[in-house]
């Protein structure tokens, strides 16, 4: 079992511990009730009578009156929120209003809402408890923010709604309510860290005949990917096909790439599996921008929630939300089993035999395994440019500072030495001094 599966297994624990203290909890109070109740009858057993038995004939038409109006309550009480989803770039400060709305006459002696924001792994968060009362139709609002340090989607709002009686004891508790999506964009710096040497790339070997086509030139086809530009739709060819076609210019086949991210196989400490995740991600988006920027033909290829290999060619920031929403979240052993297959070197073996694959491959990934190394080895043999980025967690050899141990780097080199040997370029990135940097395999073996 992995860590990050076993932190899993730890916050599943929490939980069920939660909710048996809950339990106790609800018990002591229905126990106090009944002493409370026995005490009230007390009178009846010594005087008899009418008024022996008026303050127990008082407690019990008290708890029904408090019943029935905790019971208008729950009908009366709703939330919302004033919030839709929201966007915002990793490290920013994400905010939304909540609403609760009494909309009965009665007051509402006591309320407790737990906002809460959705953690990186499943099953975390943060949540924070109000408490408050609410008269006859009103509503009160709340603000709930969070500083937002990994990319991802993440669930947000009330988690629990605990509706209280007259007496303060027992409570109704609606789960969940005024939910909205918080999508955390990569907070990608061009070539600062990650740099596309543009004099390294191979210019496509595929030679394709230009034909003419509502008035622009184009060397070939292929599906449309999230990014394309609408204007080089394949209308006519689209209009016979279950998919938009888009057509391929003959500058476009001057020099392309394709950048493979592989976010399945991160594995690790869990307190730096968010870090690795989200390095992967931005060093692939800012090869990406890199790209775009000198107008060269690329695509970005992953395996996305769907277990399925996508193939999207995003045109910056106004695209990035409609990606991050695909990525695969990270996953634990269990899951794990299910996407067996779908990691870098299955994904370069799938890009191999795509009609219009590319000549310049860059491979982003945490995990280095032979069977990858063979895929990078047989790509160079097809007359093709691969490169490989690979992420390491900081901290690797036990510095305390976060930087790379110099024997813990010559042991992981040794395993990509072969690939420098075929004239396939390696790099790391790791974090130096709370810094993402980047390290050439040759500089330092």
């Amino acid at each position: 079992m992995t860590n990050l599966s076993l932190l899993q297994g730890n916050v599943r624990l929490q939980n069920a511990g939660r909710a048996a203290a809950a339990g106790e909890h609800v018990l002591l109070k229905a126990a106090g009730a009944m002493i409370l109740l026995a005490i009230s009858a007390i009178p009846a057993y010594y005087a008899g009578g009418f008024y022996g038995y008026l303050p127990g004939l008082t407690l019990l038409v008290f708890y029904g009156v408090s019943a029935l109006h905790l019971m208008i309550l729950w009908k009366g009480i709703h939330f919302e929120t004033e919030a839709t989803d929201l966007v915002c770039e990793k490290g920013e400060l994400a905010s939304a209003a909540l609403k609760i709305r009494n909309d009965s006459r009665l007051p509402c002696i006591k309320l407790s809402a737990e906002l809460y924001i959705g953690g990186f792994f499943p099953g975390e968060g943060t949540v924070e408890a109000k408490t408050l009362g609410l008269e006859g139709k009103s509503d009160a609002s709340f603000v709930i923010s969070s500083k937002m340090n990994h990319i991802g989607v993440y669930e947000a709002g009330i988690k629990n709604l605990s509706i209280y009686d007259l007496t303060g004891m027992f409570c109704i508790k609606i789960k969940g309510g005024a939910t909205f999506e918080i999508t955390v964009l990569p907070k990608v710096t061009g070539g600062n860290v990650v740099r596309l040497d543009e004099r390294r790339l191979t210019e496509s070997q595929n030679v394709q005949k230009k034909a003419v086509s509502d008035g622009f030139d184009y060397t070939g086809v292929r599906e449309y990917a999230l990014g394309d530009s609408m204007k080089r739709i394949h209308w006519k060819l689209s209009a016979h096909s279950s998919d938009y076609m888009t057509k391929i210019t003959e500058s476009s086949r001057k020099s392309d790439l394709a950048v493979i991210l592989d976010l399945v196989s991160i594995s690790g400490e869990p307190k730096m599996l968010p870090w690795m995740y989200d390095s992967l991600v931005e060093a692939a988006l800012s090869l990406i921008e890199q790209a775009a920027a000198r107008e060269i033909e690329y695509a970005l290829f992953f395996v996305g929630r769907d277990k399925e290999l996508h193939r999207v060619c995003p045109r910056g920031q106004q695209d990035y939300p409609d990606l991050i929403r695909i990525l695969p979240p990270l996953i634990g052993t269990r899951s794990r089993a299910a996407m067996d297959g779908l990691d870098g070197a299955a994904i370069l073996d799938k890009e191999k035999q795509l009609s219009n694959r590319s000549t310049n491959l860059i491979l982003c990934t945490s995990h280095v395994t032979d069977m990858l190394i063979w895929e990078l080895i047989s790509a160079k043999k097809q007359q093709r440019n691969p490169e490989l980025y690979y992420i390491l967690p900081p901290g690797t050899g036990g510095e305390t500072d976060g930087a790379l141990d110099h024997r813990a780097r010559r042991k992981e080199q040794s395993n990509l030495t072969i690939l420098e040997e075929y004239g396939i370029r390696c790099h790391w990135i790791t974090s130096e001094n709370e810094k993402t940097v980047t390290h050439e395999v040759r500089q330092s073996i």
